[in-house]
This record gives structure tokens, sequence and C-alpha cells, in this order.
């Protein structure tokens, strides 16, 4: 847990290469984290894979497959795509985690939104409004298609139902918009569940999924 809380920080006082270095030292040479003191390993009895990155996501010996539901666990004439019922579908089918995407709003608010300008596919009564230009009231006035009570949500909010459930891959749609998702994230404590998407080069798998 210290790995990924050192690696948060020093992104958010921009030594991003530096933070993706402590994550990824290691990785492919079995190489592991100094040993946790007494306090710490208790806290991480209480936790799970499944709700915390200190365990087994970011240790090279941990051989379990992860399942990430993309967009939560939707359908396409049910939960919309990253909307909270395929979120709780996700948690309902056991999935480890979920991956969601982060634009933030003309007021400078991180919520999940894929597209911008959003796409008629995903909202019918927002399509072809841009996300950037929008307030965060007015993206959470959207409805997700198809349905007629499912809208947008900020990010906090996102993160605090996440908390003790899942892992969440934050997939920031605008490098712009890195600096501002990291920052609730912090704010939020949410660094030993939530991690981002691409932040550097790949350096042990083709994509890089750090946790941060």
């Amino acid at each position: 847990m210290r790995t990924i809380s050192q690696a948060f920080r020093r992104l958010a006082a921009g030594g991003m290469w530096a933070a993706l270095f402590l994550l990824t030292a290691g990785c492919g040479d079995g190489g592991a984290d100094a040993p946790l003191a007494a306090g710490e390993r208790q806290s991480e009895l209480l936790a799970s894979y499944r709700d915390s990155l200190a365990i087994c996501w970011t240790d090279a010996r941990c051989k379990r497959v992860m399942a990430v539901g993309h967009g939560g666990a939707w359908t396409a004439f049910g939960a919309p795509y990253n909307s909270n019922a395929a979120l709780a579908a996700a948690y309902a089918q056991g999935m480890d985690g979920v991956k969601i995407d982060v634009r933030v709003t003309r007021d400078n608010v991180p919520v999940i939104s894929h597209s911008s300008p959003i796409q008629i596919y995903e909202s019918l009564d927002c399509a072809n409004k841009k996300i950037e230009e929008m307030t965060a009231a007015e993206v959470t006035r959207c409805h997700r298609f198809p349905s007629g009570t499912e809208t947008f949500q900020r990010l906090d909010d996102v993160l605090e139902y996440l908390r003790g459930k899942m892992t969440v891959e934050l997939t920031v749609k605008r490098s712009a918009d890195y600096a501002r998702t990291i920052a609730e994230v912090l704010a939020r404590h949410a660094e030993d569940f939530a991690y981002l998407e691409k932040i550097g080069r790949a350096s042990c798998r083709e994509r890089v999924s750090s946790p941060v």
C-alpha cells in the first residue's frame, strides 16, 4: 500500500516517471516490495484483491487473473455503459474491478463520460454536447441511453460507491484532465483502489494500467 500511495503523490507533484518506476520495479523478475510493518500487514488482512490494489494487483508473483468490467456489466438494452446500474451489476456478478471513462467539465469537476461530444447512442437528450463546455450540474442531468433513470455521474460519487467493493481503472480521455482526476482521487483517499490507465510507455506489458 505504501508503494501505491507514494506513486500517486509523486504523480500529483509532477514526478510521473518516478512514480511509474516505483510501480513497475520488479515486474517480470519476481521483485517485491519491502516487508510491511505489523500494522500495515494487519490492514492488508482486512482487505482483499477485489477492493485493494495492495492485494495481488501489484505483486508480480500473484497468479490470479483479474476480471475487470469495461464500463461495468452493461447490456445493449439494459444497464447502460458506465452507468450506476452497470457498476452494481459488475459487483453482483463478482468482478474484481471496473473500467470507467473520466472527463472534466467546464467548472472543473471530473465526471464519467466516454465521448465528447456525447454521442446519440450514449444519450438522446444530450447528444452532440461537449463535456468540457458543460457544467457538472448540466452533465449529471443527461440520461444514459437506453435508460430513462440512469444519468451521467460525478467521479467523486462513483468512488464513494466503489469503496470497499471493487477496484476501478480510470481512463482519462484528455491529457489535460489527468491532474484534476488525480487530485480528486487523492482528495477522496481512493488511491488504494483507484488506478489510471496509460500514464506512460509500456514497460512490462503492451498496455500500461499502472496503479497510482
